[in-house]
Parts: structure tokens; sequence; C-alpha cells
């Protein structure tokens, strides 16, 4: 107790103390934790980065093409064809699926300089490239959202366990590389440099298409000059693309490649709004194991474009409002969110492209109580392995004909969790972290606390 009979405040020094020692100790937690975890995982990590060399990861689709291409052979050529010659063994029944490689020409055009390796140390370079690259996206992040550095150890602690990050390694993703240009972009878009984000944009969108759906975050806005550097860029790296590899890339490409990619619509893992449409109503490629709904191609085809243009106008109504800093960050994320649900395709392993809609969410995060509620839970469903989920499910019952209600269940978790954080970032929007309701409101209007009534505020002090 004080003279005043009231209690004595702590002393500075000691809650100072007290959170330095909070701090040391998360720190050493983190430490402890990912040590474990990479004692554990880190020579699977390894292994996945340089595989076998018979081992056909996806990389392998790009890999394959740039060696046609060298070897004067049409770069969409077979994979029943290109995998006696390569890895020396014919095409494996499980790998019938993909008859082609999937990827756009300017993918092949990337892959070209690993071609002067075999396969398993191209993997291996390819690996090492991408690691350069997510570890570059999380540092835009942490540089535009200075906040949230405290939670950078914590998640470079769990990425070890999260399925998304191990499947890109495995498989040899370009995931990582777009998660750079897609944060880049955002970066430069938020410091007001249209231009040079849209230019990212553009490049993203030329190395797999569905990133072009970004733009609609600039025309909304009227920042044609981003819209303008997307298609520019996009241009000349498809011009760049063509005269290396020639039009009769792209030719077999729209032709004969993506009329095969059609029966992925429908798996029962495609994430995006025509997987979930299609699983329901009309699962082509998964015919004889899932039971449809009912069956209605018209259905699951009028729902996805539905869905599809719903989601958009939202993101559409929220850049349009955005005023603040906070609002745009919240807006951005929501098209990047949105990108993935209207995509034709969207896999788990293109989850790492919510980076920057998760940093958004966690920012706001922060400032609630009720958000993390919701936030947690949908990085835990991002980080888990569905088919590992399915199988707990299933008991080690032998699968059978899935019906409606299974596929409503575990294979469309990632799909109700991009949803949540959809709406997460819907929510952001009203109230930005850090930011009072007053001050919120005010800064909508241009204004400072303080500045509500410029003419008021002009006007001459009556008490004088």
């Amino acid at each position: 107790m004080n003279g005043n009979g009231l209690a004595a405040r702590p002393a500075s020094g000691t809650l100072e103390t007290s959170a330095a020692r909070t701090s040391r100790l998360m720190v050493a937690v983190c430490l402890i934790a990912g040590a474990a975890a990479w004692a554990r995982l880190g020579g699977e990590y390894a292994e996945r980065m340089r595989p076998k060399p018979d081992a056909s990861p996806d990389f392998y689709q790009d890999w394959a093409s740039a060696r046609n291409y060298l070897n004067g052979l049409p770069v969409y050529s077979s994979h029943e064809m290109t995998m006696p010659l390569y890895l020396g063994r014919p095409q494996a029944d499980w790998e019938r699926d993909i008859a082609f490689n999937a990827h756009p020409p300017t993918s092949v055009l990337l892959a070209l300089p690993f071609t002067r390796f075999g396969l398993p140390d191209a993997v291996l370079a390819w690996n090492l490239a991408m690691l350069a690259a997510i570890v570059g996206a999380l540092a835009v992040a942490a540089r535009q959202l200075p906040e949230l550095r405290a939670l950078f150890l914590p998640v470079a602690v769990l990425l070890p366990f999260c399925l998304p990050i191990y499947g890109n390694f495995q498989q040899g993703q370009l995931t990582f590389l777009l998660v750079l240009l897609i944060t880049s972009a955002w970066a430069l878009d938020r410091s007001g440099r249209s231009g040079l984000a849209g230019a990212l944009v553009g490049a993203a969108a030329a190395v797999k298409l569905f990133p072009a759906y970004l733009v609609v975050a600039f025309a909304t806005r009227g920042r044609w000059r981003g819209v303008l550097a997307a298609a520019a860029i996009f241009g000349a790296l498809t011009l760049i693309t063509a005269a290396v590899l020639g039009t009769g890339a792209y030719l077999d490409y729209w032709r004969i490649v993506l009329p095969s990619m059609e029966k992925f619509r429908s798996f029962a893992f495609n994430l995006s709004f025509f997987g979930f449409w299609h699983k329901l109503f009309d699962p082509a490629s998964e015919r004889g194991w899932v039971r449809p709904l009912w069956f209605s191609p018209g259905v699951a085809r009028y729902g996805t474009i539905l869905s599809d243009l719903a989601i958009t106008a939202v993101v559409a109504l929220a850049v349009r409002r955005a005023r603040t800093r906070e609002d745009r960050d919240a807006a951005f994320a929501m098209a990047i969110t949105a990108m993935l649900l209207v995509s034709p395709v969207t896999w788990d392993y293109s989850l790492p492209l919510l980076l920057v809609p998760l940093a958004i969410a966690a920012r706001s995060a922060m400032a609630s109580k009720w958000l993390p509620a919701l936030l947690i839970p949908v990085m835990i469903t991002f980080g888990l392995p569905q088919m590992k989920v399915m199988e707990m499910v299933l008991a080690g019952r032998p699968p059978t004909v899935a019906s409606p209600a299974f596929m409503l269940g575990v294979p469309s978790l990632n799909f109700y969790a991009i949803l949540v954080l959809f709406a997460i970032l819907a929510a952001c929007r009203s109230r930005p972290s850090g930011v009072s309701s007053r001050s919120g409101i005010l800064a909508r209007r241009g204004l400072r606390v303080g500045q509500e009534c410029p003419t008021y505020l002009n006007a001459p002090d009556p008490r004088r």
C-alpha cells in the first residue's frame, strides 16, 4: 500500500522482465519442438527432395517436356512414350490418369535449365529454388506486416507437419514460385505500385493460368495500369515461350492437353466450386466409386457458374468499398482466396497460396476475441493429410461406393476451410485490427480524429 492507501503498481521493469522471460520461454519451446519435428521428418524431407531415378514426381512432367523439345520430339508427347526414354521403365497403371504434361508451355520453359541434370538432381535443384522462393515470400510478408513477426518462429516449427508444404517438395511443384509472385504483387499494390504488381500477376498467370483471376482486384478499383501491365507481361512471356518452344506447343496444349484434364475437375479432393458441385451431381471421373446426390450435369454446371459469379461479386464489392490500407489488404486477400475457389482444379498443395490471406486474418485475430476460434481450426484443417483422415474414418474398412453424405465430409474439409477463411476476411473489413470504431469510420471518410468537422474547427472560439 502507498501513502494514499492504494495498492502500489508493479514497477515497469518487473513487467518487462516477466515479458522477456515469457518470450524466451516461448522461443525455447519452439526451438525444442522444431528440433524434434526435424529429427522425426528431416530424413524423409531429404529423401523426397531428391527422388529415386525411376520415380515420377509432378516435376517430371515439365522436365520431360523440356527434354522432348531438346530431343526434337513434340513438347507434349505422351508420358507413355517418354517414360521408357527418360526413366527406363514403362508407365505404371496408376500413372495413366495423367497422359500428358498438364502444365502450360511457360512452365516447360522454366524447366529448360534443369534438363542438364538427370531427374533426381533436377528435382533437387528445383526444390532448392522453391525453398528460396517460399522463404522469400515469408520475408516479404514479414516486412509488410511487422506486427506478425513474433508468429514466424511458431510457423517455422509447424511447417514440417504441414502436408501442403511436404507435398510440394515431394512432387517438385512450382506452387512456391506462385506464392512469391502473388505475395510480392500484394506488397507492391499496397505500396501504390499497381503497375509492378500487375506485372507479377501477369507472370504468375503465364506459368499457371488461374492467377489471372487477380486482375479482378485491379479492374474493380480502376487500377488500369495494373490490368495493362498484367496483360503485357502475360503476352510477352507467351511470345517468348512460343519463340523458343514453337507455336506447336501451344496448339497441342489447347487441343490435346486441356481436354484431357476435364476428368480431374470432378475428383473427390478438388477443392474448388467445380469440384464441390460435380462430386455431388456429376462425378464423371469418379463414377463407380462416388454415388451422386442425384445425377444432374446441369445442376453441377450452373451451380459452379453461379457460385463463381457470386463470390466474384463479393470480392468486387469489397474492393470498391475499401478505403483504408487495412480494407485494401482484406479485399486483396479475399481475391486470392476466391481465386482458389473459382479455379477449375485446386489441390491441397495449392494451399500455400493462401499465405497473404492467412497473414491478414492472423493480424485481425490478434485484436479479436472470436476470430482465433475460427482461424485456428482452419489452419489445422489445411495442414491435415486428408487421405489419412479418410482412412481413420473408414477404420480399416475397404473403400466402397461413397455416399453423398461421405463426400460432404472428409473430402470437403479443405473446401469448407477455404470458405470460412473467406468469411473471416470479409469480417476483417468491417473493423480493421488496431483501429477503433470511431477512427475507422473517419478513416473511411479520409479524415483523422479531430478532423470530423473542418468548418467548426476553422470557426473562431466563442470563449474568446
